[in-house]
């Protein structure tokens, strides 16, 4: 799949809209981490100038999560919060995010917009080449990489400044990717 800027902007638009977080940063380091933290607290630009949006909800125990959602985490505290999942699994967990409690289900319409919501996931990860790692914050997926995350996604190891937050990570030779969502109560 041919991807550019704007093919990235429209799949971008069509799933991160409100509550939602979409960062992509370069990869600098051997340790894929440390540049996922960079990217996850806003201090990095796309490489290749593509849009990133940050439509954190107002947080009512941290007035700065709007501006900045994630915690600074060094790479060693990201042990054990992220687990490996299959590009499938990927896909899904970016369809997800757009539903209540990250769930599928709960997507309005969900039936009828399903397919482009598909489409736009796979574009999205397409990016980042047939090579590319990918990761949940799931703490079901550690012992099971092909979990169904359309709707199974329950157990959330936490990285953001939110009571619950869920998110992909996608990782390829020279970009990170962080994909979230958030919820609020």
């Amino acid at each position: 799949m041919q991807i550019d800027a704007e093919s990235w902007s429209a799949a971008v638009t069509d799933l991160f809209g409100a509550w939602t977080f979409a960062a992509v940063g370069p990869r600098t380091h051997e340790d894929w981490r440390r540049d996922l933290s960079t990217a996850l607290i806003l201090d990095t630009r796309d490489p290749r100038g593509w849009l990133n949006v940050n439509y954190a909800p107002i947080c009512t125990g941290d007035s700065s999560a709007m501006t900045d959602p994630f915690h600074k985490w060094n790479s060693e505290d990201l042990d054990g919060s992220l687990f490996k999942i299959t590009e499938k699994s990927a896909t899904e967990i970016l369809v997800a995010l757009q539903g209540t409690m990250f769930k599928a289900k709960t997507i309005p319409d969900f039936s009828h917009r399903r397919e482009r919501l598909f489409h736009s996931a796979t574009t999205i990860l397409a990016r980042f080449g047939p090579t590319a790692h990918y990761y949940v914050n799931c703490s079901l997926a550690e012992d099971d990489p092909n979990l169904d995350l359309l709707n199974d996604a329950n157990e959330f190891a936490c990285l953001s400044k939110y009571i619950v937050d869920c998110g992909a990570v996608v990782v390829s030779e020279t970009e990170v990717g962080a994909f979230w969502g958030f919820f609020d109560d």
